[in-house]
């Protein structure tokens, strides 16, 4: 029980916060797209936690989430690298879960690998969108952003007329006509 004999020596904590403005996802874009998530992407939050969980690391994550003078719509939790969650941290992640919620944030969780820490997560998850990596995370909020601002036009699961196409923007129509004389589309099956 002493403070300066910890049992396990694992760090704990939050190992960065960034904005969806700054790291985005791996998805390519369209031009439209991406000056909208450039403009509107700090509607965006991911957090990365790390290490055992308990109440004075996961306190300061409330404090850092609720205290955040810049509103988001999204908030994604990476919890990949979380090796445990006390009762406590459980309690303090459930009630700002349950909090953000309320206020209209969408929630992204991406799962931690351990199975004991998944499985301590298991009863928070409600309401909130799993994913087993941040990129897929980040891919969701995104699209839902995109979705919002009347750009989430699926243009990547549908085949687009080469006009359409980001490479030919500002081309001349004769241009883009003689390229696509010369197109072929195909479909393969999955």
């Amino acid at each position: 029980l002493h403070l300066l004999l910890p049992t396990e020596r694992s760090r704990a904590g939050v190992r960065r916060t960034y904005r969806g403005d700054s790291v985005r996802s791996k998805r390519m874009r369209l031009t439209a797209e991406r000056a909208v998530l450039d403009s509107l992407g700090r509607e965006i939050a991911v957090h990365e936690l790390v290490g055992d969980q308990e109440f004075a690391g996961v306190e300061a994550l409330v404090r850092l989430v609720l205290e955040d003078p810049e509103p988001t719509r999204w908030r994604a939790f990476d919890l990949r690298r979380v090796t445990r969650l006390d009762r406590s941290a459980e309690t303090l992640v459930g009630g700002l879960l349950a909090q953000l919620r309320v206020a209209g944030v969408e929630i992204a969780l991406v799962e931690p690998k351990r199975p004991s820490a998944r499985a301590a997560l298991a009863v928070l998850v409600d309401g909130a969108h799993r994913f087993a990596d941040t990129d897929s995370a980040l891919e969701w909020c995104e699209n839902a952003l995109l979705a919002e601002h009347g750009k989430g036009s699926g243009h990547a699961d549908r085949h687009l007329p080469p006009a359409e196409q980001d490479i030919q923007l500002g081309l001349p129509s004769d241009v883009v006509a003689a390229v696509d004389e010369r197109c072929t589309s195909r479909v393969f099956a999955a």
